[in-house]
């Protein structure tokens, strides 16, 4: 029990059935372990970001081309640099002509 209680909320764990009077007892950590697990999904949706989300294939050929073999192999700082190295230099060929 009190791994799983300091899985969902480190400090849940820190009760003692030994003591007449712990600081938290078991029923409360319990209690506040169930509270934990209940708002997990409120908790986790409030954390998604409020933007749009945009396909990576819905991106401009300029960042989408070059970017998407290092993405789909997760090298996504790679992937990144890559996109804007390449629209860099895109941008300075038509600043240029």
């Amino acid at each position: 029990m009190k791994q799983v209680l300091r899985a969902l909320q480190p400090g849940l764990e820190d009760f003692s059935l030994e003591n007449m009077f712990p600081e938290i007892t078991a029923r409360a950590a319990a209690e506040r372990g169930l509270g934990v697990l209940d708002d997990r999904e409120e908790v986790a949706a409030a954390l998604i970001p409020q933007g749009p989300v945009l396909p990576a294939d819905r991106l401009h050929p300029w960042v989408w081309e070059p970017a998407r073999p290092l993405w789909e192999t997760s090298h996504y700082r790679q992937a990144i640099q890559t996109a804007w190295t390449t629209v860099n230099a895109k941008i300075q060929d038509k600043s240029e002509a």
